[in-house]
């Protein structure tokens, strides 16, 4: 897949635009859509692409995990907090978020 190649070949544009494309086409390409975003600098798009799926498919928890994530490295860290829970209400064992939650208690 032309997208998967320009990831590997860190040719973020054409990344981006395959992307976006295919996310027009199918829900399923968003959140990679929304990662490279985020890898491109463009970080209020890739949340607005985030959450444009997560409205869409709020039981997606790896997404909501990579949102979480997301959050947590930009130093949003009520936004991070708030997706963090909502990975433990899907998955209440989830290793991750329990980790994630902690690190965000210890910054504060």
């Amino acid at each position: 897949m032309i997208s998967v190649l320009a990831l590997q070949l860190n040719l973020l544009p054409l990344a981006e635009t395959t992307l976006a494309e295919l996310s027009h086409l199918n829900d399923s390409f968003l959140p990679q859509y929304a990662h490279v975003l985020r890898l491109s600098g463009k970080g209020q798009r890739a949340l607005e692409t985030y959450l444009d799926y997560l409205g869409k498919y709020p039981q997606d928890l790896q997404v909501w995990l990579k949102l979480a994530q997301f959050m947590q490295a930009v130093q949003q860290d009520e936004a991070a907090a708030t997706a963090f829970h909502k990975v433990l209400e899907l998955d209440p064992d989830n290793l991750s978020a329990k980790q994630g939650l902690t690190e965000l208690q210890n910054r504060n």
